[in-house]
């Protein structure tokens, strides 16, 4: 098991170290995207300064707003469901 903030930490230094490859990089923003917050994607963002870099943290931003939508139109559909608002098959 993890602490997800220690991992977003971690991953948030590959990303700001000069040394690191782009791919290193490009991946650690992915799974930042996948285990971290839009906050701490924003504040990512903002010491980053390769553009293609930003466009990635853009992305996973992106994703995590589309997530957050297709979670709250699963849970409204499962609650009309279930108070029979709309039928079943």
């Amino acid at each position: 098991y993890f602490k997800a903030e220690e991992l977003v930490a971690a991953l948030s230094k590959v990303v700001c170290d000069a040394d690191a490859d782009k791919l290193a990089k490009t991946t650690a923003i992915q799974k930042i995207g996948a285990f971290g917050t839009k906050a701490e994607l924003e504040a990512l963002k903002a010491s980053v300064t390769d553009e293609s870099l930003v466009s990635k943290i853009d992305s996973e931003i992106s994703m995590i707003a589309k997530s957050a939508k297709a979670f709250f139109i699963i849970r409204l559909l499962a609650y009309l469901t279930h108070q029979q608002l709309i039928p079943y098959k």
